[in-house]
């Protein structure tokens, strides 16, 4: 496959993971993180609100206007991450799909919480946290590298995964 197709072919792969990754954290994750985890927490409504500070207009947007922005930003950045990994993935063609996109997802959540977070200021350090809001980040992008590794592998499926409908076989 060309580096066209594998970056294309990953940005679709990637918004898939991103669905999967965000219906996790709509449904199981209120009932399995702690409590102080609110919608505020949501990674990608921060970046909102970064960039409206960024913009020197940090009440540009309402609480639910910036809820709703969040979900564009995070799946803007779902699919461009997943078009990285379309971008990578043919330099290592003997690792199987679910751990090329466990140590991809792993790696997203080290750069972008370690990493890209505290450096702009958007939110301090994953680890700088109490290691109890640590688990649901690490396990939705673990969640998200894996789906997004199947579904570039098998295209063909990843609309059925989006819907649920994974057929067996």
């Amino acid at each position: 496959m060309n580096v066209t197709a594998g970056i294309a072919r990953g940005a679709l792969a990637g918004a898939a993971g991103t669905v999967v990754m965000t219906m996790l954290m709509r449904v199981v994750g209120p009932k399995v993180a702690p409590k102080e985890m609110r919608p505020d927490e949501f990674v990608p409504k921060k970046v909102v609100e970064w960039m409206e500070r960024q913009a020197g207009r940090p009440d540009a947007l309402n609480e639910n206007q910036e809820l709703k922005a969040s979900y564009g930003v995070h799946f803007g950045y779902g699919s461009s991450i997943g078009a990285l990994y379309g971008s990578l993935r043919n330099r290592l063609p003997g690792l199987p799909a679910p751990l090329a996109g466990a140590l991809f997802g792993l790696a997203v959540w080290g750069v972008n919480f370690e990493g890209v977070m505290p450096a702009t200021g958007m939110d301090k350090a994953a680890t700088q946290k109490p290691p109890r809001k640590w688990p649901m980040p690490i396990i939705a992008h673990l969640v998200y590298g894996v789906v997004s590794a199947l579904a570039y592998e098998r295209p063909d499926r990843a609309s059925h995964m989006v819907a649920g409908k994974v057929k067996r076989g």
